[in-house]
């Protein structure tokens, strides 16, 4: 995915890549800190969720528009509903599955 500013593996639930000369290239340097945030906060849900999935609205969504990075700008994105749902459900898989193994 020649355009991803990231990656994560979230079926294994640990690694994640930031492809930092691509967010840097996308952005103004008074931008780069904000995107890379939102970038990371993406892919960290993504492994708390433990699926790969995205959301219409907010920072799961699969491409952000010029307007997503506009309001970056004043406020980070939101989660969607459904995101913090997923987030809880992963998070308690998580714990179920490191739980057995003790």
């Amino acid at each position: 995915m020649p355009k991803a500013l990231a990656r994560a593996w979230p079926y294994e639930g640990i690694h994640i890549v930031l492809f930092c000369d691509r967010i840097q290239k996308q952005h103004r340097p008074e931008q780069f800190s904000t995107a890379l945030g939102h970038v990371m906060a993406h892919e960290i849900a993504h492994i708390l969720e433990g699926v790969s999935r995205h959301s219409e609205s907010g920072i799961m969504k699969a491409n952000w528009t010029t307007d997503d990075y506009s309001a970056m700008a004043s406020h980070p994105l939101a989660f969607a509903d459904e995101d913090v749902v997923m987030i809880h459900k992963g998070m308690e898989a998580r714990e179920s599955r490191l739980s057995a193994l003790r």
